[in-house]
């Protein structure tokens, strides 16, 4: 558990683009929508989705790259045995990381839906989600003993329930306020969804600064053991505040 909650903020900081393209694009398609430009509200919702997916798989394949050395960079300052945490961490991150863009296209949905004037069918894609992951836990953490390798491809399995889901709705549902059209990808649209959803991205990157400090602290002063349990423990309080 101490390696999945080392790598815990940098899933926090990338799945944090998805309220930046959600939150701001929302913003902008209700104004179009508030200003009867229908057609334009459509457009600019296919390309944000766009957009955010094609910066996901980017992030997802940096990401993969990324967690070696930020875990043995992470666990270098601890005067201790750690290398269980490392590897850990490494397998959990790296499987983890690959599924990223489902991720953020799910976090852009959530508030995509309330757009659309659908925030239920977002609470049930989310729940659908979580469900998901629980299940292949128990699955893949039990009887399959695969630790948490398997705690990463069931989560990964959950973000793509909770991404793939949203995205036939929009596909095939042509009764909505927005769904997907044929357009030219424009750019300026999503700079300005960007330009609205910053705030709610440097939440999301606060708490992954505030988690690498904490989880770096604790392997500095504690060495071992006692390292690997304050990261566990702050893993704990975490998840539950969130």
């Amino acid at each position: 558990f101490a390696g999945v909650n080392l790598i815990y903020p940098i899933t926090t900081v990338v799945g944090g683009f998805g309220m930046l393209f959600g939150a701001g694009g929302s913003a902008l398609i209700g104004k179009l929508l508030g200003q009867k430009k229908n057609d334009e509200a459509k457009a600019t919702f296919t390309n944000v989705v766009i957009a955010a997916t094609i910066v996901g798989v980017i992030l997802s394949i940096a990401g993969f790259f990324v967690v070696e050395p930020f875990a043995k960079a992470m666990c270098n300052v601890s005067t201790g045995e750690v290398s269980g945490m490392v590897q850990e961490a490494i397998n959990y991150g790296r499987i983890i990381m690959l599924g990223q863009f489902l991720f953020i296209v799910q976090n852009m949905f959530h508030t995509l839906f309330v757009v659309d004037e659908k925030p239920q069918l977002g609470f049930i894609f989310a729940i659908a989600a979580g469900i998901t992951n629980i299940v292949f836990d128990v699955i893949f953490i039990g009887p399959c003993h695969m630790a948490a390798t398997g705690a990463a491809i069931a989560t990964v399995m959950g973000f793509g329930v909770g991404a793939i889901g949203p995205v036939l709705y929009f596909i095939f549902n042509k009764k909505g306020n927005i769904y997907f059209v044929k357009t030219k990808f424009e750019i300026k649209p999503v700079l300005k969804s960007t330009a609205n959803g910053l705030s709610e991205f440097i939440n999301f990157a606060a708490m992954a600064v505030s988690g690498i400090s904490f989880n770096y602290q604790l392997l500095r002063y504690y060495p071992g053991d006692m390292g690997q349990v304050g990261v566990e423990a702050y893993g704990v309080i975490m998840y539950v505040i969130l």
